[in-house]
């Protein structure tokens, strides 16, 4: 998989939705870029554009987000976006 194609986790750190799902990912062996939007003015301005939001966890694949989500909604959209590949 090209670092293109990777997932893209936009986080804040003091939200516990955000570390959890950092651990959820890493935990799946899934590689992605990882953003801190309260450090990184850039990310959240790409944030913006791209959802429209801004909630985190946010999780970006390709064309298609997840924003302010639980565990159980990030399994499922992973697992849907990985039988894409």
């Amino acid at each position: 998989m090209s670092s293109s194609s990777l997932p893209v986790l936009f986080v804040e750190p003091i939200n516990g939705r955000c570390l959890h799902s950092i651990k959820l990912l890493q935990k799946a062996k899934i590689d992605h870029g990882l953003h801190d939007i309260s450090r990184d003015p850039e990310a959240l301005a790409q944030l913006l554009h791209i959802t429209g939001k801004r909630e985190v966890p946010a999780l970006i694949w390709e064309d298609k987000f997840i924003t302010n989500f639980e565990s159980i909604q990030l399994h499922e959209f992973m697992q849907v976006e990985k039988s894409a590949l």
